[in-house]
């Protein structure tokens, strides 16, 4: 028989440990259906922090997709307003090379990399495939080693991550005569 009276206290314990936690249970319910108006601004509350988090969160997300959509507009502008400078530049650069005025066409070259983008501007003469005018007076009379820069187009090369070429043509009176180009680093 003692085995019984001690599954009578286990189930005594177990019967008080209950009654407990409900008496904890309906002691939380008494006090929040007692204070409703609390519990329900405590609730609204909660809903109201949740969303606006949330719009936070979305807010960040449209930001950031804006700005990056803003940065390549604004890469594409600079690029198209780069570009008509190497058209100007190779205007400028043709008038001189008909009159064959290289002194000039020097002086062009070196207050054109006076902007702070254009890191390198030079001529290629495609009769004898050499360096006409630099703004590196080291590179002025060597040949051009490099296929695409006597290609006739006009056209954008991209050198590596940052800088890029524009490459220009310029034409004489019959037949494309040279290649101005210029060197930018747009980022």
């Amino acid at each position: 028989m003692a085995p019984k009276k001690e599954e009578n206290t286990n189930t005594n314990q177990n019967q008080q440990n209950s009654t407990k936690v409900v008496k904890e249970k309906s002691k939380f319910l008494k006090y929040a259906l007692s204070h409703k108006l609390i519990v329900f601004l405590l609730l609204l509350l909660l809903v109201v922090f949740i969303w606006g988090e949330w719009n936070i969160f979305s807010l960040k997300r449209e930001n950031k997709q804006l700005n990056e959509e803003l940065k390549t507009k604004i890469e594409n502008v600079t690029e198209q307003n780069y570009k008509s400078v190497a058209t100007v530049y190779s205007w400028a650069v043709r008038a001189e090379l008909m009159r064959n005025n290289l002194d000039l066409v020097n002086q062009y070259t070196n207050n054109i990399i006076k902007d702070e983008k254009i890191k390198k501007a030079f001529v290629v003469d495609l009769t004898d495939n050499k360096i006409t005018a630099s703004s590196v007076s080291e590179e002025i009379g060597l040949p051009v080693s490099e296929i695409s820069l006597t290609n006739t187009e006009e056209k954008i090369v991209q050198l590596n991550d940052s800088i890029i070429r524009i490459q220009t043509p310029i034409t004489g009176l019959n037949s494309i005569i040279a290649i101005s180009a210029i060197e930018l680093v747009l980022r």
